[in-house]
């Protein structure tokens, strides 16, 4: 009885770490079988009629993956600049609502840094002529890094274009990024935020542990 009671912390730890960081499955395929009529869906958004173009040190849209993420794709890939080098790569795809309302919001997020010295990565969506308007993430070296940006459309769409612009400049150093996220805003889309996430796994353990003690004070 003892050594199944000291199991117990061991078993609830694992359960809550399962709870808090369990993803649901990503689809991937690579950008080049996109290119120029396929299409990728999430949830309720489809993603179509890409095009990718890249110079310097960007890789080729055949080593760029499109992975499916809640609200969103992400595109991961090497992305990189070298010292002393401009590098570009330049995705445009249009992103249509299946069903529910419009979109009313995009978000950005990715890892943009800069190693070994000086150089500046830099993402920016632009939802022109549509929406108007571009968000952005970057790293500057000399200077600041940010991860993550959004922006307000001030409507709602259930169409629109998309341009996403990754720039980078090798200094002294290399510029680097190896995914950006884009996710967007569909009010009532069903797509469950974070926190709640986190508060499903700490029920599911409360249970676990009412359960539990249940158990053992009736014996």
């Amino acid at each position: 009885m003892i050594n199944k009671l000291r199991k117990w912390p061991t078993v609830l730890a694992v359960l809550a770490l399962l709870a808090v960081t369990a993803v649901p499955a990503r689809a991937s395929v690579l950008l080049s079988s996109l290119i120029p009529s396929g299409s990728i869906t999430s949830g309720n958004l489809t993603f179509s009629n890409f095009t990718y173009s890249a110079t310097g040190d960007m890789p080729p849209d055949t080593s760029v993956n499109v992975n499916v993420i809640p609200g969103g794709i992400q595109f991961q890939a090497a992305f990189f600049s070298g010292p002393g080098v401009s590098s570009d790569a330049l995705i445009t795809y249009t992103v249509t609502v299946n069903s529910g309302p419009g979109v009313t919001g995009a978000n950005i997020s990715g890892n943009p840094a800069i190693v070994g010295g000086t150089g500046s990565l830099n993402v920016v969506d632009t939802f022109a002529p549509t929406i108007g308007g571009s968000t952005s993430i970057f790293s500057n070296s000399p200077g600041s890094t940010v991860t993550s940006n959004s922006l307000s459309f001030g409507g709602s769409f259930l169409s629109f274009p998309a341009q996403k612009d990754i720039e980078g400049v090798g200094g002294t150093g290399s510029a680097t990024l190896s995914f950006v996220d884009q996710t967007y805003n569909q009010p009532g889309g069903g797509t469950p935020e974070p926190t709640s996430i986190v508060l499903m796994g700490f029920g599911v353990v409360g249970l676990v542990g009412y359960a539990w003690r249940k158990r053992f004070t009736s014996v």
